[in-house]
């Protein structure tokens, strides 16, 4: 898919995460001008200067993965594949979940990255 073609496909979801090669600034770019809440570049490449700024000016994460772009997009589709999160109750205990689960400064610390409420 092109830019062009993939700007009227990101249109049509706001607050969504994009899977994309890491080799593909321009579907990445094109994402990031529209409601993206997530950018997940595949086959472990860093993305280029320029979406690194539009990325940060939006405040858009990005999440680098080792994996081929059709098995990272498997991947989730097996964990978030029967999940709605349209319920706000079922976000909220998403959410606890992972509060009470994940460990988040460890997450940031193999980024690299302070969390923003120590900064």
């Amino acid at each position: 898919m092109g830019a062009e073609a993939s700007l009227s496909f990101f249109r049509r979801r706001p607050d969504k995460a994009v899977i994309t090669g890491g080799d593909r600034t321009d579907l990445q770019l094109a994402a990031l001008e529209t409601s993206t809440s997530a950018l997940i570049l595949t086959g472990n490449i860093r993305p280029s200067a320029a979406v690194l700024d539009k990325a940060e000016e939006c405040e858009v994460p990005i999440i680098l993965v080792p994996d081929e772009t059709l098995i990272t997009v498997d991947r989730a589709e097996v964990l978030f594949g029967r999940i709605r999160f349209h319920q706000p109750a079922k976000l909220q205990r998403f959410v606890a979940m992972m509060d009470a689960s994940f460990d988040y400064a460890r997450l940031y610390q193999a980024l690299g990255m302070v969390p923003a409420s120590a900064g």
